[in-house]
């Protein structure tokens, strides 16, 4: 499974309806006048929203000092909790194709600068670069156990422009990963003309393909194209001014539904207690379980549905391991994030769905 949704968000593009992940570049000089809004559209209707930090000016690009792009950051993050955004429904990402403007080393000194400022609130992507700069993704994957970022977000654009391009590049994509130990995603997809059922085919092509390496979002320009002056969508989107201009947009919004991650939706099949110390319930034998899996003590009474002390302490250690919020307490979203992150959580949630139905 996988999120499936628009990419370079304010720039060429806005959120639409029946997407599942959106990229949203945040701009200097409000640049992107969308930006508050759109973010606001993916939050409150469960769109996963990935926010990169863009130096892109018209014209230029934008160089601020260590201590300007830190505040610039903590700005950012603190106004987008205000929104309701967290480390669940939201991550960041640094900068788009600066392979163009500067170096390797300068770049990733905004990396370093943004996950700090990040402080574990939010997960960090990294990357973005053209397609053919295989140099500097390799760099970047190299720099994966040093724990700079936590995504190795990649662009499958320029010289794919077949099934054996998208392949070739993807098994390389996937040898960085297995050898690296990377979490993937798409931040920029599609180069084809989706009002013809050849380039329609092509991007759903690339879609499976990043799908099956285990990307967990795949985000393309023209999922729905804005007015903006510079430039034409060259008949390479399905909406324009949210407006369908492609016959295919149907079957692609079908498509991206049926790729949506178990974990979004599933959890509204019941209604959960959420899980605190003290709680007596089927969700904390549940949650005790997946603490036993993942390797956490619980001494002698194991997962008897009761949360006393050693429950706490694992659940705690497990939530700064994990870098959430440590609170001790266990809700719906987090049993979200427990089902696409954690391999047992799919069954054990199904389990517990079980044993509820069974008591009514």
């Amino acid at each position: 499974m996988i999120r499936v949704g628009g990419s370079c968000g304010g720039r060429y593009s806005r959120p639409i309806a029946g997407i599942t992940s959106y990229e949203n570049r945040i701009l200097q000089n409000n640049e992107h006048k969308y930006f508050w809004e759109d973010s606001k559209f993916c939050i409150d209707n469960g769109i996963f929203l990935i926010v990169n930090i863009d130096t892109y000016l018209t014209g230029s690009r934008w160089r601020p000092t260590n201590p300007e792009l830190r505040q610039f950051i903590l700005d950012t993050k603190n106004q987008l909790k205000s929104l309701g955004a967290n480390k669940l429904n939201c991550r960041f990402t640094y900068d788009n194709e600066s392979d163009e403007y500067t170096d390797f080393l300068s770049y990733m000194n905004g990396v370093r600068v943004a996950h700090d400022a990040l402080a574990g609130e939010f997960e960090l992507g990294a990357g973005n670069f053209r397609t053919q700069r295989k140099d500097w993704y390799k760099a970047l994957a190299k720099l994966s156990y040093q724990k700079y970022y936590e995504y190795f977000d990649f662009h499958m654009q320029d010289e794919l422009s077949d099934i054996d391009d998208i392949q070739s590049y993807c098994n390389w994509i996937l040898y960085l990963k297995n050898t690296y130990k990377l979490k993937l995603a798409v931040t920029e997809g599609n180069i084809y003309n989706v009002s013809t059922e050849r380039g329609h085919s092509l991007l759903k092509a690339q879609i499976l393909k990043a799908e099956s390496i285990g990307c967990s979002d795949f985000c393309f320009v023209y999922a729905n194209w804005m007015h903006n002056g510079e430039e034409t969508d060259d008949n390479m989107s399905y909406n324009w001014n949210f407006n369908p201009i492609s016959n295919y947009w149907n079957d692609m919004r079908s498509f991206i539904q049926s790729k949506k991650p178990q974990g979004e939706g599933i959890v509204d099949m019941i209604e959960l207690n959420y899980i605190k110390p003290g709680s007596k319930n089927e969700e904390t034998r549940a949650v005790q379980q997946i603490m036993i899996d993942e390797g956490y003590d619980l001494g002698v009474a194991g997962a008897d549905g009761i949360y006393g002390d050693m429950t706490k302490k694992a659940i705690l250690k497990w939530q700064t391991d994990n870098n959430l919020k440590v609170d001790a307490i266990v809700g719906k979203e987090t049993w979200q994030w427990i089902i696409e992150n954690i391999k047992t959580g799919i069954i054990r949630f199904l389990q517990l769905i079980a044993r509820k139905a069974s008591y009514k």
